[in-house]
């Protein structure tokens, strides 16, 4: 009986002289390990270069990571486990890599007539099985495909040899040939090409997988080439297979992230609508009112203000809440205010506006960062900074009280290193985020403002922290980042 042949890993190899190239056709006594880089093999989608081959319990293994062990304590990726085993006879093993042989690629595509393409290379071992039967095991190469065969000449009707793949420890189809009554060679081959996904999943040629708790689709091409899609850039996955749009907009420091990605700088002390919706809900607006802080020539987010029909909120620094001009006092619970739900934590002040039935509003204002976000599948309120405007011009509003105090730029300033900085959104964990934040604009913003301003009252975390929440809002949770980046002490200005 045929067992699995072959053992295939990304790993160092856990025992084992150096490989050994054989320069044509060699035989070794077992264990050996042979270098097969000028012949690499793409078994079930993983490729390796080096072949361990050991005998044990009756059978010879051909392993890619190692010469094989039943057990190990060790903590091993799943491909460890691939493999492929094979009766076993008394004495040595014939190992030899060919180039393109022409025989061998005829009786390939007998077997396989699908198969595009030449043979490049093949790997072949050969030994004779306890009755004399001579075994020759076939790993053949087409490009980024592999064909496994088996042949003998046993002419032995009862004998039956066959190879048994493992795929990360589990069985795949088996290949085998029977003996004849002749002395002319049997032989059969099968595909073993395919691809892996991330988490070593094995996927067939022209097959797909479908990962519902992350949205993504990982299908593997006729040629074995894999392809991994997912939600389209600002959609976060629900869970359950479907792509919600983030409708995210993000303001903080002088400049706006809108819904699209697009980022846009505001250089004047104006007030800015950032969402509303002339056409739906007529009395429904959200601006946002700029001051400068250090310097007279970069405003920054002062305040932020709702609008709907017989309410006006307006968000302040240090966390106060006015109602239709009252100071309002917030705790953790929301508090119901003509329609408007608000609440203050020491992260900062939120309000919930509900438009209709299924869309709904919600502001985040925590002195420094405002993040508007709709929910409600794809609507956003087109009008405004947060939807289709990208140029603040096009929708300022008392523009008669907007003031510009252009100032010498400041020379200390070093913007490659501010950039540098701002640049650690793509290092881990905020990797974790990328496939439904994505972190450029968070990266130009921050760039934009540390190139212009002094890095000072935590403003490189202010920028940090805004892409860190906006990952909250769909529901990724980043872990620790703050005590790497010096930003233990940051809240916003909610106090």
């Amino acid at each position: 009986m045929l067992l699995p042949l072959l053992y295939l890993s990304s790993l160092v190899a856990l025992t084992g002289a150096e490989a050994e190239r054989p320069d044509a056709s060699d035989t070794f006594p077992l264990p050996h390990t042979y270098d097969i880089s000028s012949c690499p093999i793409n078994y079930y989608g993983v490729v390796y270069d080096t072949l361990y081959v050991s005998t044990a319990n009756g059978l010879v293994y051909f392993n890619f990571n190692g010469y094989y062990k039943l057990q190990t304590t060790k903590m091993l990726p799943r491909s460890f486990y691939d493999r492929m085993d094979a009766t076993y006879g008394p004495g040595n093993v014939t190992f030899q890599i060919s180039p393109r042989d022409v025989a061998i690629e005829n009786k390939v595509r007998n077997t396989i007539p699908t198969l595009e393409g030449n043979m490049s290379c093949s790997v072949q071992t050969s030994y004779v099985s306890e009755n004399g039967a001579l075994i020759t095991l076939f790993l053949v190469q087409y490009g980024t495909r592999t064909v496994l065969g088996i042949q003998t000449n046993s002419t032995n009707l009862r004998s039956y040899y066959y190879i048994a793949p493992y795929v990360n420890g589990e069985a795949e189809i088996s290949i085998s040939v029977s003996g004849g009554s002749d002395m002319n060679f049997k032989v059969n081959f099968m595909d073993i090409s395919g691809c892996r996904t991330e988490a070593g999943d094995f996927i067939s040629p022209g097959g797909e997988e479908d990962d519902d708790e992350t949205c993504v689709t990982y299908s593997c091409s006729s040629d074995s080439v894999l392809k991994v899609e997912g939600c389209a850039e600002n959609q976060h996955c629900d869970g359950d297979g479907t792509c919600t749009p983030n409708n995210i907009c993000t303001l903080t420091g002088p400049t706006v992230i809108n819904v699209h990605g697009h980022v846009t700088s505001v250089e004047d002390r104006c007030t800015y609508t950032l969402m509303s919706d002339n056409q739906l809900f007529s009395h429904f607006e959200v601006l946002a009112s700029y001051q400068d802080r250090r310097r007279t020539d970069v405003s920054f987010l002062d305040s932020v203000t709702l609008k709907n029909t017989g309410v006006e909120v307006l968000l302040e620094q240090g966390g106060r809440v006015k109602v239709n001009g009252s100071l309002v006092s917030l705790n953790s619970s929301l508090q119901d205010f003509a329609g408007v739900e608000l609440c203050k934590t020491q992260a900062g002040v939120t309000a919930k506006l509900q438009l209709d039935d299924w869309r709904e509003v919600t502001v985040f204002f925590d002195g420094n960062t405002a993040q508007l976000q709709t929910l409600g599948g794809d609507y956003y309120p087109p009008g405004g900074l947060c939807g289709d405007s990208n140029t603040s011009s096009s929708i300022q509003t008392n523009s008669s009280s907007c003031q510009t105090h252009p100032e010498t730029s400041d020379q200390t300033v070093h913007c490659p290193t501010m950039s540098q900085r701002c640049s650690v959104l793509m290092e881990e964990p905020f990797t974790s985020c990328h496939g439904s934040v994505t972190p450029e604009p968070y990266i130009t913003a921050c760039s934009d403002t540390m190139c212009n301003y002094p890095d000072e009252d935590g403003l490189l975390c202010q920028f940090l922290e805004a892409y860190a929440r906006a990952c909250s809002l769909v529901n990724i949770q980043l872990g620790e980042w703050r005590s790497n980046q010096h930003c233990c002490g940051y809240h916003g200005d909610t106090d």
